[in-house]
């Protein structure tokens, strides 16, 4: 994968964390912004599923309302909506420069990852997450 990313939303204050940003085989930081859900986050807000993007990158991106990152070589994608309750606690987004590199496999084990991630955390986190 070119590019993994892991996405925090606070539910209260709009503010959009990336703690953990991989790119090209390094970690970068990402500044954290404020502001409602993207297309994406709407996306998954209502379907409650992963998004796996494998052909046509740019027009499909187009389709949920984003423009493409002239600066990115994206072609494969896949987002796991992370949701404690109702509310969905963030993403965890994966990008390759390689066509078809991810398929529902792929995505269906990136999201039995993120449960076993989701069910780590504390009570009092899933509580606060889920507020």
């Amino acid at each position: 994968a070119q590019t993994v990313n892991f996405v925090i939303r606070e539910r209260e204050s709009s503010a959009v964390h990336f703690p953990y940003v991989f790119e090209h085989g390094k970690r970068s930081a990402t500044e954290s912004y404020s502001g409602p859900p993207d297309p994406i986050g709407k996306y998954l807000i209502r379907t409650r599923q992963p998004l796996v993007i494998n052909e046509d990158f740019d027009r499909r991106w187009a389709e949920l309302g984003l423009l493409p990152d002239t600066d990115a070589v994206v072609k494969s994608h896949v987002t796991v909506p992370l949701f404690v309750g109702d509310a969905l606690l963030g993403v965890w987004d994966v990008d390759s420069p390689e066509p078809g590199r991810f398929d529902d496999d792929d995505a269906r084990g990136m999201q039995a990852l993120c449960e076993i991630f989701l069910q780590s955390l504390s009570p009092s986190a899933q509580t606060e997450a889920a507020a």
